[in-house]
């Protein structure tokens, strides 16, 4: 199945000229992720599970249906993915917070995507950050990793 078949923004699909989706990213097309139904992709490393959360997340940006919250565990893949979907959406606002705990980052309010890492999720939840009720997709990449006590400081 190639990209440009699917029905998602025609600037979506400028974004991916020619793909070829592989068959973990049809199969969770299938599924409905592109028609807002709750999907777990797990597959193997490099299947192109973060491709379907961003088309997900980008098609409901670009149709009004809100934000993208994307939490990862680690500040390392938080400045990563940060870097690459800054590159890749130019045409929307990416906001990167992994900092300070004690604030509830009211200045997100603006941002189409947004990355952050699962501690500090939790602190803005916890701090009632108000922008949160405008989220229209959530990604928890990586979350396998969540419990590892060798992750390291996030």
């Amino acid at each position: 199945m190639k990209l440009w078949e699917l029905p998602i923004p025609e600037r979506l699909k400028l974004t991916f000229p020619n793909l070829e989706l592989r068959p973990p990213q049809v199969q969770a097309i299938q599924k409905g992720v592109l028609e807002g139904r709750n999907v777990v992709v797990s597959s193997p490393t490099a299947s192109g599970k973060t491709l379907i959360a961003e088309l997900a997340g980008v098609k409901n940006i670009l149709e009004g249906k809100g934000k993208m919250l994307y939490i990862v565990p680690l500040k390392s893949i938080a400045n990563e993915k940060y870097k690459e979907f800054r590159e890749r959406y130019d045409y929307l606002k990416v906001a990167l917070s992994i900092g300070d705990y004690d604030s509830s980052d009211p200045w997100l309010e603006k941002y189409d995507i947004i990355i952050t890492t699962s501690e500090k999720m939790d602190s803005l939840i916890r701090h009632r950050a108000f922008w949160v009720r405008d989220v229209g997709t959530l990604v928890v990449d990586e979350i396998h990793l969540i419990n590892d006590l060798s992750r390291g400081p996030t």
